[in-house]
């Protein structure tokens, strides 16, 4: 394990604008590169990418981060985006020198990565979709083919609301002791 150092001593260093940017890699890419190694990992890490090199202005620090990023990772991408934005957190707070050893970023990321898989895969496969397509199920049998898009847009269009998650939970902030406060 390598030891941070302090990269910057402004405490404000990614803007909502660095947020989005990740949120929308890690929507539009989670599910794209897929290895039977890493599963989702290098989407991860792809996604937190440009927040990473924002932060960690030492180049070892940063190929440290990235490595710890694109580790083992498999959870549901939209229930999912709750993690990246607890990890932008504890990055940032690590690159502002605090001591946040990178057992415990990626003791959080890995440890919650399965509970958010079990809520997320319930809540959209097990009841989100099911309901949507039955609305649509006495337009099919009419012979509407609206019947066959319009499901599938609306699905997209409440899962991308889901994702919006990874913005509220960057709210969710270290303190000075490493425990998680909700910022509201």
């Amino acid at each position: 394990m390598t030891t941070s150092t302090k990269s910057s001593t402004d405490t404000k260093q990614i803007t909502r604008r660095d947020i989005t940017k990740s949120w929308f890699m890690w929507w539009l890419l989670a599910e794209t590169n897929h290895s039977f190694e890493r599963m989702q990992g290098v989407s991860f890490g792809l996604a937190l990418s440009p927040i990473l090199r924002k932060v960690y202005k030492n180049s070892d620090d940063l190929k440290d981060a990235l490595k710890r990023q694109t580790q083992f990772f498999n959870t549901n991408a939209v229930w999912g985006s709750l993690i990246p934005g607890m990890t932008i957190a504890m990055e940032e707070k690590r690159a502002q020198g605090q001591d946040i050893p990178e057992e415990a970023i990626v003791g959080t990321k890995t440890g919650l990565m399965g509970a958010v898989a079990g809520i997320g895969d319930t809540i959209d496969w097990g009841m989100w979709l099911p309901i949507i397509l039955s609305l649509f199920i006495p337009l099919a049998k009419k012979g509407n083919g609206i019947a066959g898009i319009a499901p599938w847009m609306i699905f997209m269009v409440v899962t991308l609301m889901e994702s919006y998650f990874l913005f509220l939970n960057f709210q969710v902030k270290c303190n000075d002791d490493n425990e998680f406060l909700i910022v509201v």
